[in-house]
C-alpha cells in the first residue's frame, strides 16, 4: 500500500466518539440498574445484580479510556501527512526539511512513532477488555431476564458499536505497522542518498 492509499485508509477510520456514545445510549443506559423502565433488575438475584452493577461500572471506565482512540486516529492522520511531506522533501532534495520531519517522526511527543505504537497497543487492549466485560454482562443478563427483556436488549444496535470499536483497533494496528514500514523505507533511502550523517 502506498502512502496515498494509507492516508485514505486513515481518513476512513470510524469515529470512536460516535461508537462510544452509541454504546452509552443503546447498552449502558439499558443494563445499568434502575436506568431503564424496560429491563428490570428486580428479577435478578441480589448477588447477580451486584455483579452486573460492578461489571457495568468497569465497562463504563473502559469506555472512558476508549475515547482516546479518536485522538489516535488524528495522530495517525498527522503522521501519514508528515510521511508524505518527508517523501516529497526527499524527492526535492530538501535535506533540511527531510531531517526535520524524520526527527519529528522519531522524537516528537505528539507524533513520535514509538508513542503512537504504544497508544495503539493500549487502545486495542482497552477495547478487548471492554468487549470481554460486555459479553460477560450480556451472558449474565440472558440467563436471568425474561425472553421479552432479552429480545429488547438484543434488538438494540449496541453489537454494531462493539464490532466497530474492535475493527477500529485492528485497523489502527495495521496502519501504524504500515506507517512504520514506510518510515523505515524512506529513512533507508535517505541514508543511501547521504541525507543523514552518522
Amino acid at each position: 500500500m502506498d502512502l496515498r492509499e494509507l492516508k485514505r485508509e486513515v481518513e476512513r477510520l470510524p469515529n470512536v466518539h460516535k461508537n462510544v456514545e452509541g454504546l452509552h445510549a443503546h447498552w449502558v443506559r439499558h443494563v445499568k440498574e434502575g436506568r431503564s423502565s424496560f429491563v428490570s433488575h428486580n428479577s435478578l438475584p441480589v448477588a447477580m445484580r451486584r455483579d452486573v452493577g460492578q461489571k457495568v461500572a468497569h465497562a463504563q471506565a473502559h469506555l472512558e479510556d476508549i475515547k482516546v482512540g479518536q485522538l489516535i486516529n488524528e495522530r495517525l492522520a498527522s503522521n501519514a501527512r508528515c510521511l508524505i511531506d518527508l517523501k516529497l522533501a526527499q524527492f526535492q532534495g530538501d535535506k533540511t526539511k527531510a531531517k526535520y520531519l524524520g526527527s519529528r517522526l522519531l522524537n516528537d511527543e505528539f507524533m513520535g512513532m514509538k508513542n503512537i505504537i504504544h497508544e495503539v497497543e493500549g487502545f486495542q487492549d482497552t477495547v478487548q477488555k471492554f468487549s470481554e466485560v460486555y459479553h460477560d454482562v450480556n451472558e449474565l443478563l440472558h440467563k436471568q431476564l425474561s425472553l421479552e427483556e432479552t429480545l429488547f436488549l438484543m434488538d438494540l444496535p449496541h453489537k454494531m458499536y462493539v464490532h466497530n470499536l474492535l475493527k477500529t483497533a485492528q485497523q489502527q494496528k495495521m496502519i501504524v505497522r504500515d506507517l512504520g514500514r514506510h518510515f523505515v523505507a524512506i529513512t533507508k533511502e535517505m541514508s543511501l542518498k547521504n541525507y543523514t550523517r552518522r
